[in-house]
């Protein structure tokens, strides 16, 4: 896709948005499963619902845009599944790997939240205001996923031997 306008742009950002939300739906799984603390698998089970839900949304600015959400590429996303693969595969203390899980999700929906404020404002540059509106929606929820794995990385720096916290 060739960038000659705003209306391109916003296309390949809600592109880029699509495929990220679908690896997620496809990686959190795998998190949940060796998540040790209930509280952690369940806060991903919110997450994975949170990018279904992000997806039904991206699904609608495309259809309000009539275009198609394939050919995106989110490199971030990428690098996610790569990190996650190995904190999976990794052995040790299951606390420090529930840890490890909190810091890269929390990450993530740092990443995640900042991009689709970024987009909405160009949807809203474009006088796209249920474009706009959606992204702002899948912005406030991934900042209140941020929070809730903040609190959770909290708590579990908390139940960490002090052996286990690099000087």
């Amino acid at each position: 896709m060739k960038l000659q306008n705003l209306q391109n742009l916003l296309i390949q950002r809600l592109r880029n948005h699509w495929d990220c939300e679908d690896k997620m739906s496809d990686t959190i799984p795998a998190l949940r499963t060796v998540a040790n603390s209930n509280t952690l698998a369940l806060a991903l089970a919110h997450y994975e619902d949170l990018s279904m839900k992000n997806l039904r949304r991206l699904t609608t600015c495309f259809e309000k845009l009539d275009t198609v959400q394939i050919g995106g590429r989110c490199i971030p996303s990428e690098a996610f599944m790569i990190e996650v693969e190995e904190l999976v595969s990794s052995e040790g203390d299951p606390k420090v790997k529930d840890r490890g899980i909190v810091s890269l999700v929390s990450a993530l929906s740092q990443l995640k939240q900042a991009l689709y404020s970024a987009t909405q404002s160009i949807a809203e540059e474009l006088d796209q205001p249920e474009v706009a509106e959606r992204l702002r929606f899948a912005a406030e929820d991934e900042l209140a996923a941020l929070e809730e794995f903040q609190r959770l990385a909290v708590r579990a720096e908390a139940r960490l031997e002090p052996a286990a916290i690099p000087a």
